[in-house]
């Protein structure tokens, strides 16, 4: 980009943005995040400067597979931010260059810029469906956009307390609720990277809010180290037992995300995940395919009907457990 144009100085202002919020980051293994954000801010640049198909490719032939992810998220939130700034027609697709994988994160990204555009008061991303007519999973991925909106109103908020999980209660939509407290447990991680203390505490601060933090912290806890599932596990070993059963359903369910968003790494999260995982992940992906794979794309009720099939999956654990325990003490 040059550097004497408009665009240039908004993804230089982004960046600067994004730079902030990641020195908020007080947890101890803040590190880990490192990689993430500069994967994202790159991202950020390709999407304002409007690349080319060409480049785009480029770029992400350039990035690290476990980071892909993040640099599309940054590059959606460059297409939202010149179209909403410019005051442009319609939608932002209208200028996507890339293929139709990695949706999900493609549509949390378009949530990044909307919390940025309500704290500063800048011009939001109109939602209107009337808009997005020619967009054929736009609705289907509302609960997405949701959750990004959350997710950087999370890390945008001085303090993170039980009235600010209650802010995003809507007792007429349940699905958005859950969406958005599913973005605020995966920010939770970037705020606290590895102080496990912290984060129960605040996991625990609100109670209706707890079991969605949780699974959002945990798919945060595995997104930011993908590559690595001893580092995955070693996370999570962290955290007070209650919990574990939790976050390494979230584990499954961002494994199971990723081999959806981005087949071409099925063999290789498989290999890595497999063994860790058994036969949890399998019965994540079954839960993905009957719900994400099968729905249509005019209605987001996929979403809250997965998250269904997981309460019930720890329930019938909780079952099976409690069997157990029953049948050692009688025995």
């Amino acid at each position: 980009m040059n550097k004497w144009s408009p665009r240039y100085h908004l993804a230089t202002a982004i960046v600067a943005l994004v730079d902030r919020l990641a020195r908020r980051n007080k947890g101890p293994a803040a590190h880990i995040v490192d990689g993430v954000y500069v994967d994202f801010k790159r991202g950020v640049r390709y999407g304002v400067a409007g690349a080319s198909g060409q480049e785009l490719a480029q770029a992400a032939a350039a990035t690290p597979w476990d980071r892909l992810d993040f640099f599309r998220e940054g590059y959606a939130l460059g297409l939202a931010a010149v179209h909403a700034l410019t005051f442009s027609r319609g939608n932002p697709e209208r200028n996507n260059r890339f293929p139709a994988n990695f949706r999900m994160m493609h549509y949390t990204g378009y949530g990044f810029y909307n919390a940025f555009a309500a704290r500063f008061w800048l011009p939001r991303l109109s939602l209107d469906p009337g808009r997005w007519q020619d967009v054929a999973d736009f609705v289907r991925y509302g609960p997405v956009i949701t959750g990004g909106d959350a997710f950087c109103r999370t890390l945008l908020q001085q303090r993170v307390s039980p009235d600010f999980f209650r802010s995003f209660e809507q007792a007429a939509d349940p699905l958005s609720t859950i969406a958005a407290w599913h973005g605020c447990g995966r920010a939770l991680w970037f705020r606290w990277t590895g102080d496990s203390e912290m984060l129960t505490s605040v996991l625990q601060s609100y109670a209706p809010a707890s079991t969605a933090l949780s699974l959002g912290l945990g798919m945060a806890i595995t997104f930011t180290q993908i590559a690595s599932p001893d580092r995955v596990l070693r996370s999570i070993d962290g955290f007070p037992t209650s919990l574990h059963d939790l976050l390494m359903q979230a584990c499954a369910v961002t494994v199971a995300i990723l081999i959806e968003e981005n087949p071409l790494e099925r063999d290789r999260l498989h290999a890595l995940y497999a063994g860790a995982l058994g036969g949890c992940l399998d019965d994540v992906m079954h839960a993905v395919k009957e719900t994400h794979g099968r729905a249509e794309a005019s209605t987001p009720r996929w979403y809250g009907d997965f998250f269904q099939r997981l309460d019930a999956m720890r329930a019938r654990e909780r079952s099976d457990a409690r069997h157990d325990w029953a049948e050692a003490a009688n025995a």
